[in-house]
């Protein structure tokens, strides 16, 4: 039983790594310095699917779960208050290729994933 209980500790601790691996890749894809991917993932910490619906409302738009590539430039630059001199457009654009879906959409939880358990 107690190597079991290890084999699946060391299970989870791999998958939590592969995660975080998943993460980093992620930001390195889209052509992110070190400093650019903690902000990215720092602010996307702080917000969850409730309050990407929230701003979705207050702007008037409507809400399916997905994010298109011309909201995500508004998503970053006011939900998740990153200005173009920390996260250019051409990096969000990057983000938007790397985490869409082939309809176009970036499904909210594929970009909530980048972000890290506070």
């Amino acid at each position: 039983a107690t190597t079991a209980a290890t084999a699946a500790t060391a299970g989870g601790a791999e998958a939590a790594e592969e995660e975080e691996s998943n993460e980093v890749q992620a930001g390195e894809a889209c052509g992110l310095t070190p400093a650019q991917r903690f902000r990215l993932s720092d602010a996307l910490a702080s917000i969850d699917e409730e309050k990407v619906a929230a701003a979705y409302k207050a702007w008037g738009w409507s809400w399916s779960g997905k994010i298109s590539e011309f909201n995500l430039i508004r998503v970053v630059r006011e939900l998740l208050c990153i200005a173009e001199d920390e996260l250019s457009d051409d990096n969000v654009f990057s983000l938007w290729l790397l985490t869409k879906q082939a309809d176009g959409f970036v499904p909210v939880q594929n970009l909530l994933a980048l972000g890290y358990a506070a």
